[in-house]
């Protein structure tokens, strides 16, 4: 039997409703057909209360708070016009953990060794300096504990965190306790390449070739008027009406984007699971308030960071991006072909969120905390308190550190949603 465990970086990259995310879905989906288990650590569990608690809940009701006393002291506005929502706000918090419920295995240790707990804390403190990776350490601890006590089993632990293969003291730590059934993933779609039914005449090729141009083209056609919305904030809210018709569609390349292959229950035939990439290129009519659409544009505040704002110049708009399909089909083994395809759904930004996210994260590497303080040293970050906020990058929350000299912030561009 296989175990998977996630780290909490991989709940928090879900957002706030983890369990209706794409992969999650596709996980749990695979474990309960393969007959495997689906686990979480207390230490996990633990982290992610206290993140929903403090930094999510606990920021609303702040917030909430602040702006209630705000009116209640404006003699001209009635008080009552926003009641206390703090039962409204535990009850969400309360379902908000109540999604870990979901996890039926539960692995936790209660005492850890003192003596190996300060060998890595020296070992680290010369490595890694003032970095705090002490909550990383226990966690491969419980892992290689469980995995020397349940030899038969295969225990996946999925984390996007590098520590878990590459820390020194860890390798070294499993090669000691001779650890052979656990494996880390950066990724869902890693594991379950991995884990999944292997065929060998399931390849990209089979699986590019098990879907037409044209019924691609036609799933666009069905939903073809979302794609102005993507392209410009301008167009979020519009009534469907509104919204500008087609006026030519070119589907350009397409190419595997990912696949998996998973066994139904209580029978012996196989699902696959795929999703491509494909390249198209969309232009509408021509925007007819010009007025209202230069405004949207001269008010950057309103743009969304990871739109192209693509217009040509007879403000015609324009979506000329990759676009993610996703379909589900069955894998005969006698004939070696894939049958009875049929068609998930497409997302028009996935592509660009993935692509913006990489941006930024390209641009906070080359940002360096280490420019001047104000007392012409370097800055000194608070790394082991920090905290979300909205990102200066745009596109929601991310991890912030205080300098605890000048009180300068610093956002390290690594995103909750």
């Amino acid at each position: 039997m296989t175990i998977v465990f996630l780290d909490s970086n991989i709940y928090r990259q879900f957002g706030k409703t983890f369990t209706e995310h794409q992969d999650f879905i596709r996980l749990k989906d695979f474990l309960d057909k393969t007959f495997n288990e689906f686990g979480l650590i207390d230490i996990v569990e633990k982290e992610i209360h206290d993140f929903l608690t403090l930094d999510i809940y606990g920021q609303i009701n702040g917030d909430f708070t602040k702006l209630r006393s705000t009116l209640n002291k404006n003699p001209f506005i009635e008080s009552d016009l926003l009641p206390d929502i703090s039962e409204k706000i535990e009850e969400g918090l309360a379902a908000a953990k109540k999604q870990l419920e979901i996890h039926k295995f539960r692995l936790g240790e209660k005492n850890y060794p003192a003596e190996i707990l300060v060998d890595f804390l020296l070992s680290n403190k010369r490595v890694n300096g003032k970095k705090d990776n002490t909550r990383d350490f226990l966690i491969a601890y419980n892992l290689f504990v469980f995995c020397s006590e349940n030899k038969d089993e295969q225990i996946v632990f999925i984390s996007e965190d590098g520590f878990f293969s590459e820390n020194k003291f860890v390798q070294e730590l499993k090669s000691k306790y001779d650890i052979q059934n656990l494996h880390v993933f950066k990724s869902i779609q890693d594991f379950l390449k991995e884990f999944g039914p292997q065929f060998e005449f399931v390849t990209e090729e089979l699986v590019l070739g098990a879907v037409r141009t044209v019924d691609i083209e036609s799933e666009l056609q069905k939903d073809i008027k979302c794609f102005p919305s993507y392209i410009s904030g301008y167009y979020y809210d519009k009534k469907i009406e509104d919204v500008p018709n087609i006026e030519s569609l070119k589907i350009g390349e397409i190419t595997v984007h990912d696949y998996y292959v998973t066994k139904k229950l209580n029978s012996e035939s196989y699902l696959i699971q795929f999703s491509l990439a494909v390249t198209i290129k969309a232009v509408y009519q021509a925007e007819k308030d010009l007025d209202a659409l230069k405004k949207h544009q001269a008010s950057k505040s309103r743009l969304r960071p990871y739109y192209s704002e693509a217009f040509d110049d007879d403000y015609r708009p324009i979506f000329e991006h990759k676009v993610l399909f996703i379909y589900e089909g069955i894998v005969n083994q006698e004939s070696q072909e894939l049958q009875e395809i049929t068609f998930i759904d497409f997302f028009p930004d996935h592509f660009l969120w993935e692509e913006y996210k990489e941006k930024v994260e390209n641009e906070r590497k080359t940002l360096s905390p280490q420019f001047l303080c104000s007392d012409g040293e370097k800055h000194t970050f608070d790394t082991n308190h920090g905290f979300y906020k909205p990102s200066q990058y745009g596109g929601g929350l991310s991890w912030h550190y205080r300098c605890t000299k000048c009180g300068m912030l610093y956002d390290t561009g690594e995103y909750f949603d």
